[in-house]
């Protein structure tokens, strides 16, 4: 009896020391980010990432994408139902871990507005926005949910205002996504808009910059939508949603697959959205173009003793090399067309679905951001 314990005890410790070994082994497992769903108009794409630290880029874990029919384009609700259902396909394989995930919802159902306010007493300035925006959309703003930025003190008609940006998603418009993401056995952590996503994607950039409080001008050219946004550094400063230039011009797209298997069967190592060139920008580039050179002055009006950096083009339209030549004549800056995908650092492990990493892919900016977001849910 006394070699049996004395066994046991020599098993239990052995026991033990593996139990180590496998917890020691968990603790230095490397984070993986929450799976980043983009609920895009003209496609689904998911992504999934191991975030890098201040020296090195993230790494790539997982990444599919799925063209949206032509017939969803404009169909909010749609399209959101198709992509949810099509959604567990798209992933089955791709080896993401776990099940926390995080989306954005498209610009074009959420708010993006500068309002002045001016400070009363000790009445708290977020309470004085609040009664700004209901005045201005005729809306409840609990309603929304609603983040603030403040940027800074501006004159208007010679009074002293704060100058707030002001960022809200509609809380229905919150739950469908949650509830698509569920349907999916996906737990929700987090739900961003667009233009925060993009700014998030390049945050390794500005960590690692010498100038990291720099200007930057970022422009995301969405099937759906355009959005503009302008940072120093990391915070936000400004954002605008634009209508998209070639809402008229969809036509212009080639045929896109409309499942899984017909994309995967149709690719050939090309991208999935192949858009036809077009020789002439045409007035509809213009009106776009010089939109987004308001959206600059404005910024230039607030901040008259900052120079702007750079400009960054991203998001799927921005391939129409006529639509970056057009903006960046009207912004006279220098500009540049960004792939973020392009940045990640790639393992043998690194799973790809509907997408070819041999071209560019500035239409990735959204997920990659969502991955390096803060989970807030």
């Amino acid at each position: 009896m006394k070699r049996d314990a004395r066994r046991d005890r020599q098993c239990g410790s052995a026991q033990c020391r593996r139990a180590g070994q496998t917890m020691s082994f968990g603790l230095n497992k490397p984070q993986v980010s929450p799976i980043a769903v983009d609920f895009g108009v003209s496609s689904l794409k998911v992504l999934q990432v191991i975030p890098g630290n201040s020296n090195d880029s993230p790494t790539l874990i997982g990444a599919a994408s799925l063209s949206t029919p032509d017939e969803l384009l404009s169909d909010d609700q749609q399209r959101l139902a198709y992509q949810s259902e099509q959604l567990p396909k798209l992933m089955r394989g791709m080896g993401f871990k776990g099940k926390r995930a995080v989306c954005a919802v498209s610009a074009l159902q959420c708010l993006a507005q500068s309002v002045q306010v001016q400070k009363a007493g000790n009445i708290p300035l977020a309470d004085i926005v609040k009664e700004q925006l209901r005045q201005a959309i005729g809306r409840d703003p609990a309603s929304f949910v609603l983040r603030t930025f403040e940027v800074g003190e501006v004159v208007r008609s010679g009074q002293k205002c704060t100058e707030v940006l002001c960022m809200a998603i509609p809380r229905e418009v919150v739950m469908m996504h949650m509830k698509a993401l569920r349907q999916a056995r996906l737990d929700p952590v987090g739900i961003q808009t667009e233009h925060m996503s993009v700014l998030r994607a390049f945050d390794p950039l500005v960590q690692r910059s010498n100038e990291p409080n720099a200007p930057s001008m970022y422009v995301d050219f969405g099937c759906g939508s355009t959005k503009v946004l302008i940072a120093h550094g990391r915070n936000p400063v400004l954002a605008k949603t634009l209508p998209a230039y070639s809402r008229s011009g969809e036509q212009m797209m080639s045929r896109r697959p409309s499942t899984i298997a017909e994309q995967e069967a149709g690719a050939s190592g090309t991208t999935t959205a192949v858009l036809d060139e077009v020789t002439d920008a045409g007035a509809g580039v213009e009106a776009l173009a010089e939109e987004v050179g308001m959206c600059l002055r404005y910024y230039q009006a607030l901040f008259p003793g900052k120079a702007m950096e750079r400009a960054v083009f991203v998001g799927g339209e921005a391939r129409r090399s006529e639509v970056c030549r057009a903006v960046a004549r009207s912004l006279r800056l220098p500009a540049q067309v960004a792939d973020p995908l392009s940045a990640l650092a790639r393992e043998s492990g690194s799973s790809i679905r509907g997408l070819a990493l041999q071209s560019a892919q500035p239409g990735w900016a959204v997920p990659i951001g969502l991955c390096l977001s803060p989970t807030d849910l």
